[in-house]
């Protein structure tokens, strides 16, 4: 009984101090022939902690298993218990599988691209890496308010499309700037800002203050003007002007020599030469408006206006009148005879270019003559005039020449018969007189020429003279001259 009961408490004992020696972590199975398992490793972001091997009863090995998660280590053997060999170390747990198509973290991606847009970008597509990460290269965060230095970006644009920038002139190494960069349209700084100012051209500066480099209105393909420089030293034409170029710009009708479509002609004159003036506005003193086929001030005519005038206005008996390039009036082709002045080459000229009266239609006396007696009467209404109670009343409507002429009476009223030299005809003049004494004397005058062998031109004069002619002191119309043109025709 005793031998029994100690050989179990042997065996007993050893069972427990493998127990004992072998177990590292929860789970150990005290084996008395084979030594203890080994505890199972813990998971962990890299790894999961080594477990350690229980010792062999009979010198059999324990392992350890590694932990699940995270890639970990594998499990070191437990030592043997009595020399025995420990046990093999146990295998690391597998960690997230990049490219097994499914995104475990810490993976941005697995197999499957995306958009740049769907990442906040703008631009193309955004395949993923053999790495499990976005290509961003055909990205870009250009214009999308946020400032991706990611994507190589120094500035942004907000809503408004008003630049982001977070920094300064100074910051980027121009310290005597006050000024913030700006933003290209490809997010890259704008640093022109940032040299402006210092009265020095810059690189990329066109100008900067009163530097210009050469340029002005006319490099820069304008006429004439002052050129300025914008505060961001950008070229300022405002001050420019077209005019001088050479060139016609809306609304210029001219520049320089170039006239366009304008002429002299074309802008309502004859003729002459039109220029431009400095101010790129026509100039017409040089144009002339004789030959616009208007009489303009100064001209007598102009082409075929004449205004009304012909030969005989002019002062000529006929022809027909013309008008010389300079619109001066050409008589050339009108003939004096006619105009009842006697001009050089003419024997004659009677008023008319009517022949057969004694002066030919040529203005050359005619050798035929004709006898002036007879009766001519009055053209037009009778001569009538009478006074002081009718002790004066004359009433003629003819006039009855005898003696060539020496002797003209009046008809049907005689007063008196009239005397003078003897005339002739179709030429000739008369001068006759006749007068009857009194209180109050009448004298009755007739002078005139003869027109043509049937005509004559005069006056007929009734004069009166003495106390009785006031017809005794007013009590009836009182006598006084009275003169009378007379045409007369028989």
């Amino acid at each position: 009984m005793h031998i029994v009961a100690r050989a179990w408490l042997s065996a007993a004992w050893l069972g427990l101090c493998a127990c004992a020696s072998g177990a590292d972590s929860s789970g150990d199975d005290p084996t008395p022939a084979g030594g203890g398992a080994a505890g199972a490793g813990g998971a962990g972001a890299t790894g999961g902690t080594v477990g350690t091997g229980g010792e062999a009863a009979a010198g059999g090995g324990g392992a350890a298993t590694g932990g699940t998660g995270g890639e970990a280590a594998a499990g070191g053997g437990g030592a043997g218990a009595d020399g025995g060999a420990g046990g093999a170390a146990g295998q690391g747990g597998a960690g997230p599988a990049c490219g097994n198509d499914v995104v475990e973290p810490p993976e941005a991606c697995d197999g499957a691209g995306a958009t740049c847009s769907d990442l906040g970008f703008v631009g193309g597509a955004a395949p993923c890496t053999v790495a499990c990460t976005f290509d961003l290269g055909a990205c870009s965060g250009c214009h999308n308010g946020v400032i991706d230095v990611a994507l190589g970006e120094d500035c942004d644009f907000d809503a408004q499309n008003d630049p982001l920038v977070a920094t300064t002139c100074q910051a980027l190494g121009y310290p005597l700037s006050g000024a913030n960069p700006g933003c290209t349209p490809d997010c890259q700084y704008d640093i022109r800002i940032c040299a402006c100012g210092n009265g020095a051209l810059d690189a990329g500066e066109p100008c900067d203050g009163a530097a210009f480099d050469g340029h002005s209105c006319v490099t820069e393909g304008f006429g004439s003007g002052t050129i300025a420089c914008t505060p961001d030293c950008t070229l300022d034409t405002s001050g420019c002007s077209p005019c001088g170029n050479g060139q016609i710009d809306p609304p210029e009708p001219c520049d320089g020599a170039d006239l366009g479509a304008h002429s002299c002609l074309s802008d309502g004159f004859g003729g002459g030469t039109l220029a431009c003036l400095p101010g790129c506005v026509l100039d017409t003193s040089g144009c002339d408006p004789c030959g616009n086929g208007v009489i303009d001030p100064g001209e007598a005519c102009d082409g075929s206006t004449l205004g009304g005038q012909t030969c005989v206005t002019a002062g000529f008996g006929s022809g027909v009148l013309g008008c010389h390039a300079d619109c001066t009036l050409d008589t050339s082709g009108c003939d004096p005879c006619g105009n009842g002045v006697l001009d050089p080459g003419e024997t004659c000229d009677d008023g008319n270019l009517v022949s057969g009266d004694g002066c030919s239609s040529t203005c050359k006396t005619e050798s035929a003559s004709c006898d002036p007696d007879g009766t001519y009467l009055v053209v037009g209404p009778p001569i009538a005039y009478s006074c002081c109670f009718g002790l004066v009343s004359v009433n003629v409507s003819s006039f009855v020449f005898a003696s060539n002429g020496a002797t003209i009476a009046s008809s049907p009223s005689n007063p008196v018969p009239m005397t003078g030299a003897a005339t002739t005809c179709p030429a000739g003049s008369f001068d006759n007189a006749g007068s009857i004494p009194g209180g109050c004397a009448e004298t009755y005058h007739l002078v005139g020429s003869f027109t043509g062998p049937d005509s004559w031109t005069g006056t007929y004069q009734l004069q009166f003279s003495g106390p009785d002619c006031s017809c005794f002191g007013g009590l009836d119309t009182p006598c006084v001259n009275q003169l009378y043109t007379v045409t007369a025709t028989r």
